[in-house]
């Protein structure tokens, strides 16, 4: 039934969602089989996807930054992304940017860029580099094939705090 399909996809979400960054092999299966369910679901079927992963990552970042949520939210979001990625047309413009995953990017991607990249930047350790990694691939996944609005708005601030981290990986190097 609808209810039974329901549960599952929102056990699979939840699950994957609150999986401790430790455990790596569980968490790679939850995200494989939410991709799967997400590419046959999402958007018509699975409405507020969207909202919950950035509720999620909202409710991550206040709980002391907890830095499991965050990269599980960045990795199913990624996972969600993955069937934007290639487009058939070989040119597009912005209208042809998919509902959906401007939808994403506009929820996810400040909040994520603002509020836990540029904040990871600044007072970076090396414990947090996977998950800056994360967010840059994320970013870089759901702009490869179309460009969101809210992305050309964002570019300005990852690319600085990349450039950023860059020069201090030379500097570390040369000194």
């Amino acid at each position: 039934t609808d209810d039974e399909k329901n549960n599952v996809k929102n056990a699979i979400l939840n699950a994957l969602l609150h999986i401790p960054l430790e455990d790596r092999l569980i968490r790679n299966v939850y995200a494989e089989c939410f991709r799967l369910i997400a590419a046959q679901e999402f958007p018509n079927k699975w409405k507020g996807l969207d909202t919950t992963l950035s509720d999620t990552l909202k409710q991550g970042i206040a709980n002391n930054n907890n830095k499991s949520i965050i990269s599980n939210v960045v990795l199913a979001t990624y996972q969600v992304c993955k069937q934007y990625e290639y487009f058939q047309k070989m040119s597009h413009s912005r209208s042809d940017v998919p509902p959906e995953l401007d939808s994403i990017a506009t929820l996810i991607l400040p909040t994520l860029i603002n509020d836990v990249f540029v904040t990871k930047c600044n007072q970076r350790n090396n414990s947090d580099n996977d998950l800056l990694r994360m967010i840059a691939k994320l970013y870089f996944r759901i702009t490869r094939s179309y460009m969101p609005k809210i992305c050309e708005t964002l570019a300005p601030v990852i690319l600085s705090q990349s450039m950023n981290i860059l020069n201090e990986i030379i500097q570390d190097t040369e000194g």
